[in-house]
C-alpha cells in the first residue's frame, strides 16, 4: 500500500451518484460519536465532536481543511518480462 495526498473538491451537485471519485460531500451532519452516523455515505464529511472528518472507502478519517487527504490508494500493477533462451558453443 501507498500513501497518496488526493486533493478532493466539494460536489454541489444533487445526484450523489454523478460524484466524481476526486469529489466529496458536506454532509451538513453533525454528531458526538462515529456510532450516531447509521448509514455513512462514502467520500461524506461529517463534523463528529466538533471535528470534521471523512468516511472514505470504508473508513473514518481526520478531514483537513486544505481539503487534502493522505490516503492508502489502491493500485494495479502490471508486469511485462521477457524470457530469453540462449545457447552458448
Amino acid at each position: 500500500m501507498h500513501i497518496c495526498g488526493i486533493h478532493l473538491l466539494p460536489f454541489l451537485g444533487e445526484n450523489l451518484n454523478k460524484m466524481r471519485l476526486d469529489q466529496y460531500y458536506d454532509t451538513q451532519t453533525t454528531a458526538t460519536s462515529i456510532e450516531e452516523v447509521l448509514s455513512p455515505i462514502d467520500r461524506g464529511v461529517y463534523t463528529i465532536d466538533s471535528q470534521r472528518m471523512i468516511y472514505y472507502r470504508g473508513q473514518w478519517l481526520d478531514f483537513p481543511a486544505d481539503n487534502i487527504l493522505d490516503v492508502p490508494v489502491e493500485a494495479l500493477i502490471d508486469y511485462h518480462c521477457e524470457v530469453l533462451k540462449g545457447e552458448y558453443l
